[in-house]
């Protein structure tokens, strides 16, 4: 069989599990003119579903994209099990079950070819302790952008004991969303409070005592005081999906897809957006003088940096320098640890500066106004359809005022989660320092030969090195060199986004192949609208933020994830697509901020789609189409 025909077999299968959300039996034949007639799929069963374990990278990938460290790995399972077993004991379920499912818990996520996924199969099994277990699933996938529903063993208790912890499920969940305001602002303190004992100018002179205490004081957080973020992760689930059956069953579903995304555009005080507009206000004082401009046009980010430090330019850098220590957290991969900052590297900063400074208007701001006044728009048309009489639309039991108050909660929460994000970033960049300079305190030792092979021993191996206890150091080179060198092999693969495997096996490009270099081309290319209207124009075709300058104002950006470090490019383009993610993932929230079309979920898009190709696309109904 021609391989070119292996290759579509293989994303007919692809695409059927998709759309079944289970791995599928298919029977199929070839006809006389070698087209491949589909006869009968079905999901596969097999002697033992509880052996098979369902992988995906939903919605984590936007977080780490990137092979992960051997510290990183450490520190992120340890924080996933602390994250699921602290919201089931916070939403009252009972310890007992809790404790039967520790296997579960341990194991939230995994890493193969390097990189971190979801253990769909755990993480299910989890969400299935709490009532209503079906529908929060669901609402997991959405908030995620995951799409299969694995099988799952489920373990019930007698009917008194689920009834009483009924009660005490529904006694807690309201205690906790009653103070949800006060505990993210409790946790904004936590984070502010480790950020000022690590300022990096502070960090030199620490001793490895103190250094161990700095790195202990971050899992305190990570593993045991951070709930109080989390509970925003819920409340925008659960708000998100709410809000969009509300809309549904009153509105009826052909309506409901684009109202519900325009509903959430141009959010105030929403935290993920202050660093972009600090940036764009930088970038007028430039534009306003002509021999600034000069400088930033003239020539690149390395040589405008080493001019900026002339006397005649030390008011703007010190403009600069105050934005990067406030917003300087904010970046690409600000989770993956490795990541230099830039605060360490400003040359990103600098290349999105000279971005800015050709573009004239009202810049994110002026944005986040028009998207803001549609949006009140869009609530009040919203009101008058749900209850068309002006005075029952006030009345408490309206379906308007039910609409006001979720829409509400629904916002909150959104704003709330960004609020948390933001202080998850400094925390991580603060750590990051925090470990660089113990890395110098283990060169200094002869335990290291550079400060940023500390990346490459786990958390454990790192808290024994520093207090000295460790039986021996000699191997501890040796296996910096080996771990390394296994990070260069893993930056190479390219594993699939989700697959299924045996439970205890790894994902190896031997057991299945990811290759998708000739995948055959589609003109219409599906997947969620995360942010409704239309977009017509030329693709960039961009995989990472530091090749964000390649993307021109007016082009619609085509990239596999986006993280933080993409919003600062955002309002410069006029469409989105992304391979990968959720309806509340960060790339579609700051889309619908600046009402760009977004189109998230795309199979292969960075594959199917070349930079240069002619797109239309729909952030309704989800279509992105191929015009030739």
């Amino acid at each position: 069989m021609p391989d070119a025909m292996l290759r579509e077999l293989a994303r007919i299968g692809l695409d059927l599990e998709r759309k079944f959300e289970c791995p599928q039996d298919i029977e199929w034949s070839i006809d006389a003119a070698e087209r491949i007639m589909l006869l009968q799929t079905r999901p596969i069963t097999v002697a033992d579903p509880s052996n098979l374990v369902a992988w995906s990278n939903a919605n984590i990938a936007e977080n780490y994209p990137n092979p992960v460290s051997p510290f990183l790995s450490s520190i992120v399972s340890q924080g996933y099990t602390a994250y699921f077993r602290e919201l089931g004991l916070a939403f009252g379920i009972s310890r007992h079950r809790i404790a039967a499912m520790e296997e579960a818990f341990e194991n939230v996520v995994g890493v193969h070819a390097g990189r971190l996924y979801y253990n769909l199969t755990n993480i299910h099994t989890l969400i299935n302790l709490a009532p209503c277990a079906p529908w929060l699933i669901g609402s997991f996938n959405e908030f995620t952008g995951a799409r299969e529903v694995p099988q799952i063993a489920l373990i019930n208790s007698g009917p008194v004991r689920r009834a009483a912890e009924l009660v005490r499920i529904v006694a807690k969940t309201t205690w906790q969303y009653l103070r949800i305001q006060s505990r993210v602002a409790r946790f904004e303190r936590t984070v502010d409070q480790y950020a000022a004992r690590t300022h990096p100018d502070t960090l030199a002179m620490r001793a490895p005592r103190e250094l161990l205490g700095l790195i202990k004081g971050f899992l305190e957080i990570r593993v045991r005081r951070w709930n109080d973020a989390a509970l925003a992760d819920v409340a925008s689930m659960v708000c998100y999906r709410l809000l969009k059956l509300f809309l549904s069953r009153r509105l009826g579903s052909s309506d409901e897809a684009g109202l519900h995304n325009d509903l959430l555009t141009g959010l105030p005080e929403l935290a993920s957006t202050r660093p972009a507009t600090e940036l764009w206000r930088l970038s007028r004082v430039i534009r306003d003088d002509p021999a600034l401009f000069k400088l930033f046009s003239e020539h690149s980010p390395d040589e405008v940096l080493a001019r900026l430090d002339r006397p005649q330019w030390s008011d703007f850098r010190d403009r600069l320098d105050r934005y990067l220590n406030d917003w300087g957290f904010r970046y690409s991969g600000e989770l993956m640890l490795t990541n230099p900052t830039p605060q360490e590297k400003p040359e990103p900063v600098i290349h999105l500066l000279q971005a800015y400074a050709c573009e004239a208007g009202a810049g994110p701001e002026g944005l986040w106004t028009k998207q803001s006044l549609r949006r009140r728009r869009v609530t009040e048309l919203t009101a008058e359809r749900l209850t068309p009489s002006g005075w029952w639309r006030r009345f408490p039991l309206s379906r308007a005022v039910q609409f006001r108050l979720l829409l509400r909660a629904t916002q909150g929460a959104i704003r709330l989660r960004e609020r948390a994000r933001m202080k998850q970033a400094l925390l991580y960049t603060r750590l990051r320092h925090v470990m660089l300079n113990a890395g110098d305190v283990l060169v200094r030792k002869g335990q290291l030969e550079s400060r940023d092979q500390i990346f490459f021993l786990t958390v454990d191996e790192v808290q024994i090195l520093l207090s000295g206890a460790a039986i021996s150091t000699a191997t501890t080179l040796r296996t910096v060199k080996l771990r390394r060198e296994e990070f260069t092999r893993f930056d190479a693969a390219r594993p699939p986004d989700s697959f299924h495997l045996p439970w205890g096996e790894q994902w190896s490009p031997d057991t299945m192949s990811a290759t998708t270099e000739d995948l055959p081309s589609e003109s219409a290319l599906r997947g969620t609208g995360a942010c409704g209207g239309m977009a017509d124009g030329t693709a960039s075709v961009v995989l990472d933020v530091t090749e964000a300058d390649r993307v021109r104002s007016g082009q619609i950006l085509v990239t596999r994830q986006t993280d933080p470090g993409w919003a600062a490019v955002f309002f410069l383009i006029k469409g989105l697509v992304v391979e990968r993610g959720g309806m509340l993932s960060h790339g579609a929230i700051i889309a619908r901020e600046y009402g760009i079309p977004t189109v998230v979920g795309v199979p292969e898009a960075t594959h199917r789609i070349r930079s240069g190709d002619r797109l239309r696309l729909n952030g309704d109904s989800g279509l992105v189409e191929l015009c030739h």
